[in-house]
């Protein structure tokens, strides 16, 4: 599973830091779960769609992340699909609201605090319509970083930085 930032805005290491201290968060809760089997039989792959978004307002950041898991098989049949949706709530105590630094946290941090709700719901709700095995994957890339570039390359250029 990938995630990706949009935001086009230089952010630097002690901008981002200086904005992250002024966040406190509130929670972390499942806010949507749905499901559906649409065919018998046990379906032997998963395909997985992940949307993301924040909006902010008085003072208040809220991060949405949105995971269909599509249950299905080599020829693409739909045996159904479970769909859970997770709101992690921040309060900001700066005056800003900076673009850049909402974006790489719900890139990152929040798509790592995330992931193990969305992994637990996804799969436990996939098994109670019959489907075993259902596993969201580890999180294996990160956002601002090539994944043509070696790990020992990365670590050169941010030494250089």
């Amino acid at each position: 599973m990938t995630v990706e930032t949009t935001a086009n805005d230089e952010l630097s290491p002690q901008r981002y830091n200086t904005w992250l201290s002024a966040l406190d968060l509130g929670l972390i809760e499942i806010v949507r779960l749905s499901a559906k089997r649409r065919l018998s039989g046990v379906a032997p792959a998963s395909r997985y769609e992940l949307a993301a978004g924040w909006t902010a307002e008085d003072g208040f950041i809220h991060w949405r992340y949105d995971l269909t898991a599509h249950l299905t098989d080599d020829d693409a049949a739909d045996y159904g699909d479970v769909q859970a949706s997770v709101l992690i709530r921040g309060e900001h105590r700066g005056q800003d609201t900076d673009a850049a630094c909402i974006e790489r946290f719900g890139a990152t941090s929040g798509t790592i605090m995330t992931h193990p709700y969305l992994r637990e719901v996804i799969a436990t709700t996939a098994l109670r319509l019959g489907f075993p095995g259902v596993m969201l994957p580890m999180i294996t890339a990160q956002p601002d970083v090539p994944q043509d570039v070696s790990p020992d390359e990365q670590r050169d250029a941010e030494a250089q930085d």
